[in-house]
Order: structure tokens, then sequence, then C-alpha cells
């Protein structure tokens, strides 16, 4: 795909919604809100302002593809970095095809809630272009940071590591029925440049929604990794796990169970499935994790394990630490969060999406400590249960706490309903609440309107909720709320430090905040910030480009070509 950034700079003028267009759209999306839950209602999708009107798109440029580029660019007003990446919808327009699938992809970022998958913040859409304002990323993919490693490998323990954090988001999109059909190396980012950061999973332009009925034809993938049934075209979701004993493999020696000198030798390698662990690259590998490969790269996906199968494999355990019980101060949080009113709860909902990594950091591991089977989300026993050894709280309590945060009311509380309610324990400054504000003011008229808030509410809960909510706060009884009164809010028993640092967080840790009135559910999210470089960051290139570049850079003992794999052509429809 060309290089858009100059598109992207001029955006506007001719590759912009006309009134008549923008209005028609901003329909569309207010009715497709009504059905969806908050969740997927807080990413933003704007069709009035030009991308450029909010953003600073000059940043580097991570990388380019079929239809468009990817760039760092900055949130004019919070100075927060994010990922632009840029489709050229000119391209595609007529192929009707390949637009279902940019909204497939769409819709299924905004549904996914994990903290190991990149969060879609905002889309802007023209005539010609839809600009994905996306987490950024600042510690490069992994299969860079494989190729920097002593032996082009990792050491067993941190090669399991890593394996837990992949098959805990794989098992998150698989059990809310995602196939992701293009995982590998290239398709996990680390959050920041740190020997500790966490894994994210990116690039859905693969993955779809399946059916456990249904099978999948389409054969798409990348050479290495892709898995023979896939090849055959009859698969379904096991085809994640076979890339995943792929990754494993390749992170434990440092060379991919079936190279080749091109893409036909590969392929031909892949089909027939053999491979060994007995290269001394496996010398001192342990019996536990050659198991688990050979687990995985099964030929027979019926026999293959699923992901819950892997997590529960002893070799993702044989380096646990005995958990620790659940903070009392993160205990006296949730108990704080009941007694808030409603739109005081709404208002968490809403700014634990604004929270950069930094502010949320501490909050993961107390999320694990509930979510014990690495799910992505707990449930009500789970949660009792760890209410009940850090804190003694009455299972009635635990029950009203826990309803306090099932917004979606699916008997499970998600990540990002996690953080809004123990969002007195991060620390959050005036750029999250002037992100916060601009999230509920859709329509950029410098107030919230009732209106607003039950678009972003939309099916989880009713007219009448939303104006009673709306109305604990209207004190003036305009039907509006301006971004003081807004502030007001989260400043009852503890305020948010002005942001004074251009970009740089305040240090303000809130304290514990309580107000009267009736209950509702939370929500929450992540964002990136911080400097990059262009190198920083993969994503994918043009297929076409890449089909006669096939790669492999982790080591000549493979005598592979450097380079970025290509993907599988789609050759049928499905």
């Amino acid at each position: 795909m060309g290089n858009c950034g100059t598109k992207v700079e001029a955006a506007g003028g001719p590759d912009e919604l006309k009134p008549a267009q923008a209005a028609i759209r901003a329909t569309e999306i207010k009715a497709e809100h009504k059905a969806q839950h908050l969740a997927q209602n807080i990413v933003h999708e704007e069709v009035k302002r030009k991308v450029t009107d909010v953003y600073d798109v000059t940043g580097s440029e991570l990388g380019t593809g079929i239809s468009g580029t990817v760039r760092v660019c900055t949130h004019k007003e919070t100075k927060i970095q994010y990922a632009l990446k840029t489709l050229q919808l000119h391209q595609i327009r007529n192929d009707e095809d390949a637009m279902k699938q940019l909204k497939d992809e769409i819709a299924i970022l905004k549904a996914l809630d994990h903290p190991n998958i990149v969060r879609l913040e905002e889309v802007y859409e023209t005539p010609d272009h839809m600009f994905l304002i996306l987490e950024l990323c600042t510690g490069g993919e992994m299969l860079d940071r494989l190729n920097s490693q002593k032996g082009f490998h990792y050491s067993e323990k941190v090669a399991a590591d890593y394996v837990k954090i992949m098959v805990n988001a794989i098992r998150y999109i698989h059990e809310h029925n995602i196939t992701h059909r293009d995982l590998k190396l290239e398709n996990f980012l680390l959050q920041d440049r740190t020997e500790e950061s966490d894994l994210k999973l990116i690039d859905f332009g693969l993955s779809r929604h399946f059916k456990k009925s249904e099978k999948m034809t389409v054969p798409v993938g990348t050479p290495y990794y892709v898995a023979p049934e896939v090849l055959r075209g009859v698969y379904d979701e096991k085809c994640d796990l076979w890339s995943l004993g792929v990754i494993t493999y390749m992170l434990l020696s440092g060379t991919p169970p079936f190279p080749g000198q091109g893409e036909g030798e590969i392929l031909q390698r892949v089909k027939k499935g053999h491979y060994s662990l007995e290269i001394s690259r496996f010398d001192g590998v342990s019996e536990h994790a050659k198991d688990f490969i050979r687990k995985l790269l099964v030929m027979d996906p019926k026999r293959r394990m699923s992901a819950k199968d892997a997590q529960e494999h002893v070799w993702m355990h044989d380096f646990d630490h005995p958990t620790e019980p659940l903070s009392h101060d993160i205990a006296d949080s949730l108990r704080n969060f009941h007694q808030f009113g409603a739109m005081k709860k709404l208002v968490c909902e809403v700014l634990a999406y604004t929270l950069i990594p930094e502010q949320i950091h501490d909050l993961r591991e107390e999320f694990n400590k509930i979510d014990k089977d690495n799910t992505g989300e707990f449930t009500l026993e789970q949660f009792r249960e760890a209410l009940a050894q850090s804190d003694h709280v009455s299972s009635d309590e635990a029950d009203q706490i826990f309803d306090d945060m099932d917004l979606e009311h699916d008997g499970k509380i998600h990540w990002h309903e996690f953080i809004a309610a123990t969002l007195s324990k991060c620390e959050y400054d005036e750029r999250n609440l002037k992100l916060a504000f601009e999230r509920l003011d859709a329509e950029h008229q410098g107030f919230i309107t009732k209106e607003n808030l039950m678009d972003i509410v939309g099916a989880d809960g009713s007219s009448d909720e939303v104006a009673q909510m709306f109305d604990e706060v209207d004190y003036k009884h305009e039907g509006k709320i301006y971004f003081p009164e807004f502030v007001q809010i989260m400043k009852q028993n503890g305020a948010a430090k002005e942001d004074k640092s251009d970009g740089v967080p305040s240090e303000c840790s809130q304290q514990n905040m309580t107000a009267s009135g009736r209950r509702r559910t939370s929500v929450a999210g992540r964002m990136s910030q911080g400097p990059v470089d262009a190198e920083s960051m993969a994503v994918p290139k043009d297929k076409h480009q890449i089909r006669n570049e096939i790669h492999m850079k982790i080591h000549d003992h493979v005598n592979s070509q450097a380079g970025k794999s290509p993907r599988v052509e789609v050759e049928k429809k499905e």
C-alpha cells in the first residue's frame, strides 16, 4: 500500500463527508449504539470533524500496508500519543467482501476488552479514508525482541511467561467466538521497552466470528505459522493453537519448526507436519515444554489442545509463584464504588478508558488474583473467594459490589469494569477528565445532555435510568452538564490535580470518594503514551510487496531470507 501520510494531513476538503452525508452517518451510528454495550459505544466514531482537528498526525511512520499507513499521532489537547492506522477506502469501496472485512475488524476491536489485546480508541471516517486511533505500544514486536536475545532464543522460564500471556489472550477471543487466523510473533507487541513489558495482541484484519457448528474455508495466514487444515480449506478456531505451537517452538529454539527457502517449500513442510524436537537447540529444554509443543503441533485439530487445555498444561504452571491475597486497598476501593451515585459510577466507567498503562499498572496483578482461571474476566464465585481471603466481606456485600460492576449483566466482570471500580486507587489527572468529557460530549457542544448519556449507555440502561442518573447531578436543572460540573462529580472527597505538565501525568493519587445514590455498573480501558521511533512497532506490510521476501530474520541456521513474512492469499470466498 502506498504511503498515505500526506493524505492524512490533507484530510478534509474533497475527502470530507458533506453535511448531509455526515448527518446520515451520525444517525446510523446512534441507531447502532442503542443495541450495543457501553464498552463498544465508548469507542468514538467521528464523521463531522477531521482527524487533523484533534490529532497531530506528523509523527514518525510505523509501517505501510495495502490500504494505508500506521504512524504515531498525538492528541493535541492532552499530548497523549496513539497509533494512527490510515485505511484507503477508495481501493476497496466497491469490493463488498473487503468492506465487510474492514467493518468486521472494527466491530471485533470494539467488542474486545482484555489487558493483552490492543485497544481501539476512536474511528474517523471520510469518503476516501478510515482513520483508526489505536493504543500505542512502544516496545516493538516479539520477533525483533527474539532476534536480540543471545542465541536467538529465550530461557524456558521467560518463554513460558510469554506463552502464558499469549494463550490467555487466545482463550479470551475464542470464548467470545472470535478466531484470529494470523497469530505470529509479529502480531504480538511489547507494551514498552522494559524486560518486564506486557504483551499486546494486534492485527485483527483476518479475524472473524465463528460458530461451533461451522467450519471456515478461506485459506489465510502466514506460511511459517499457518495450520495444515487451513491450507486444506476446512478448519476451526484451533488453527490458532497450531500457530501458538509454532511460536512456542521458535521462542525456545530460535528457529521455525517448518523452515524453507521459499513459500512453496515452507507450505509443503507444513502440510506434512514433520518437525523435530531432537535438534541441539532443544538440549536442556524440559520434557514438559516439549510435550506442550507436541500437543499443539498435532495434525488432527480434534486431538490438538484447546486454549483452555493449553492453560491447564503442566508447563504453564512449572514457574508459578504463590498468589497473595487481594490488596486491602483494592477491597476498600470496591466498597467505596458501591456507595457512589449512578452518575459518578458512569463517569468512572468512561474515565477508565482514558487511563494510560502507568496509571493502572498495579491493577493488573490485583485483577489476576481474582481471575485465577486466566480467562480475562471473573465470575461471582471467584470474586467472593478473593474478597473472603483478603478482607472480611460478607457474601451479600460481595454480591452487591459485583452487581454494581457488572454493567453488561452477563455474570462476568471484564477488565475495564474492574478498573472503573478501583479507580480511586489510580492516578488520574485533568487530562483524563478532558478525554472522558469529550467521549460523552460526542456532538462537541461543550456540554453533556441526557441524550449523550443514553447514546453511550446503549443497551446497558433504560431512558428512565439515564434520566434519573442525569438528574442526580443537574443541580441547575438546565438539562446540561458543563466541564466544571463534570469535574466536580469526581472531585467530591478527592480532586484530580490540574495538569500543568504539558502532557506529563500529574501525581495525583485519588483519595477514597463516597457519594450516596443508586447503583450503577462499570467499564474501563487502556491507552498508551511515550516517544517512539519508526522501528519500535511492527505492522503488516503490503501483501503483494512481501510475497517474494519470505522472512525469518532469527538466524542463518535455517538459511531463510530476511524480511517480513507474507500472508497466504485469499483465493476463494468464505
